[in-house]
């Protein structure tokens, strides 16, 4: 069930992007029971009410159809069933996938013209790149520093399509690096 939050999540941005609001609603349904059975379990109390109003922004955003509203609800979605998931999964791994959620923050910002969205995206990337450079193998490390740089040469050249273009070359190189 936790996967099946934290995929769904990505799943939806992902068909929320190309407008594919039947996928997308059915994978709200599948993600709604998931949490249905998780939250009957041991959830943290600081965890519990935001995944709730993720998941209820999320449905709402589907079900009105407002692609950038949801795909910004898929990324709270997501992180925070990967909060869920840290107690079971190597911190490295979280780690991975929320670098992968600041990316995806990203192309949402850059699509939404906010320049200031994508510098504090830029910074959480660093950030997060930083906690994960002991876990990841060092041509996957260079390919991560790279696309960095270019989003932060982007971000001094106020050019966002070159940061977004960046942002999605990371994305693909943090899917390989995914369990």
């Amino acid at each position: 069930e936790l996967t099946a939050l934290s995929g769904g999540a990505l799943d939806v941005f992902d068909t929320a992007g190309s407008g594919d609001w039947k996928a997308a609603s059915a994978t709200v349904r599948d993600m709604e029971a998931a949490w249905d059975t998780v939250r009957g379990g041991n959830v943290p109390r600081l965890i519990e009410p935001r995944m709730e109003e993720a998941l209820r922004v999320l449905a709402r955003t589907v079900r009105s159809r407002q692609a950038a509203a949801a795909r910004g609800a898929a990324i709270q979605a997501a992180r925070s069933s990967f909060d869920l998931q840290l107690p079971y999964r190597p911190a490295a791994e979280i780690d991975l996938a929320r670098m992968d959620l600041w990316a995806a923050q990203l192309l949402v910002d850059e699509a939404a013209g906010v320049a200031g969205g994508v510098g504090a995206d830029a910074f959480a990337l660093d950030y997060v790149r930083d906690r994960i450079r002991a876990a990841v193998d060092a041509r996957y490390l260079t390919r991560i520093n790279t696309e960095l740089g270019t989003i932060q040469v982007a971000l001094v050249d106020e050019d966002l399509a070159l940061a977004a273009a960046a942002a999605e070359r990371l994305r693909r190189t943090l899917a390989e690096l995914q369990p």
